[in-house]
C-alpha cells in the first residue's frame, strides 16, 4: 500500500488533490489512519460520496479493501478535478469504478438504493433526507468542528442511526459495537477516549440519544509508523 504524507507529499501538494496543501489541511493523519482501519473492516462495496473534491483520504483508505469498490461521488466545483482524480486513482492503485458527477447531490436520488456506505463532507443536505433512506447504511460525515454542523445537523442524523465515533474532523454513525470496539482498540490508548453523550468537552450535546456513548478519538496528529505496525499485524 501507498502512504502519502511522507516521500510523496511533496508530489501529492504539486499535483493539487487537496484545496489546501496537506500541511494545512483540517484532516489531520490520525484521520486517514482510523479510515483505513475502518474501511479495512466495513470492507465496503458501494459507496456515495457527497463532495471531498478529490477525496484523496477516500482513495487512501479503499487500499485496505480486498474487493473492487464503486463510488459514486457527486461535488459541485468550477476546479477540473478529473485529471486529480485521475492521478489519485493511479496512485493509490484504485480497484472499482469511480463516478464523478459535477453538481451537487439529491439525496432523493438515491434513497431507495442499497448502499454500503455514505460519506458526506459537510453538504448541509444529508440531514434533511436520512429518514427517507430505505436502509441506512454506515455514514462518515465530515464537520471539520463547524458549529452549525455540530449543533444542528449531527443531533438530527443521530436521532436516525447513532453516533459512536467522534474526531477532530469526522464523525461515525451507525457503526455495530464489535466494529467501534475494534476501532477504539487502535487508538492511541494514552488519551481518554470514552464520553457519555452529553460530554460538554465535545462542544454539543446529543438531545435525542444522550444516553449513548461516544468514542473521542484520531485527536492527535498520529505517526505513520504506528500506522504500519497495526497493518501488518
Amino acid at each position: 500500500m501507498k502512504y502519502p504524507f511522507i516521500a510523496q507529499e511533496k508530489n501529492i501538494r504539486n499535483k493539487w488533490v487537496f484545496i489546501t496543501d496537506t500541511r494545512n489541511s483540517v484532516t489531520s493523519y490520525t484521520d486517514y489512519e482510523l479510515l483505513f482501519h475502518y474501511f479495512k473492516i466495513l470492507q465496503p462495496k458501494k459507496i456515495l460520496v457527497a463532495g471531498g473534491f478529490s477525496n484523496c483520504d477516500l482513495f487512501y483508505a479503499v487500499q485496505s479493501c480486498n474487493n473492487p469498490v464503486d463510488v459514486v461521488n457527486y461535488d459541485n466545483t468550477t476546479a477540473n478535478i478529473t485529471p486529480k482524480i485521475d492521478w489519485l486513482k493511479e496512485y493509490f492503485n484504485f480497484n472499482g469504478t469511480y463516478k464523478f458527477i459535477n453538481e451537487p447531490i439529491d439525496y432523493k436520488k438515491h434513497s431507495a438504493d442499497d448502499w454500503d456506505l455514505i460519506w458526506d463532507h459537510n453538504t448541509g443536505e444529508l440531514m434533511h433526507e436520512i429518514q427517507n433512506f430505505k436502509n441506512i447504511p454506515p455514514i462518515i460525515l465530515s464537520h471539520f468542528g463547524h458549529p452549525l454542523v455540530c449543533l444542528q445537523h449531527i443531533p438530527i442524523i443521530d436521532k436516525h442511526t447513532p453516533l459512536k465515533l467522534l474526531t477532530k474532523n469526522i464523525c461515525y454513525f451507525g457503526i455495530n459495537d464489535e466494529v467501534t470496539k475494534q476501532l477504539t482498540e487502535i487508538n492511541d490508548t494514552e488519551f481518554p477516549n470514552h464520553y457519555p453523550g452529553s460530554q460538554p468537552s465535545i462542544g454539543f450535546q446529543l438531545t435525542f440519544n444522550n444516553k449513548q456513548t461516544i468514542h473521542y478519538v484520531a485527536r492527535d496528529s498520529g505517526n505513520w509508523d504506528k500506522s504500519l505496525k497495526e497493518t501488518n499485524k
